[in-house]
């Protein structure tokens, strides 16, 4: 009997580990994923930004007369 008690509580504690890292492992992974997409989306926002400064700066010296 004490045996079986024994296998069960080890059985519960190996479960209750696993779980624990199972669970551990998705919330880092969807961390992760978040701090991709985060990065990413100030990455666009950034390229934009130098996009139309790059456009504004062209019509700006287009405008002036200065082109050949």
């Amino acid at each position: 009997m004490k045996k079986a008690i024994l296998i069960i509580v080890n059985v519960c504690i190996i479960l209750s580990i696993f779980a624990f890292v199972v669970t551990y492992s998705y919330v880092e992974h969807k961390n992760e994923y978040n701090n991709r997409v985060a990065s990413f989306e100030n990455m666009t926002a950034a390229m934009e930004r130098i996009t139309d400064n790059f456009f504004r700066e062209n019509r700006a010296f287009a405008m002036s007369g200065l082109t050949t």
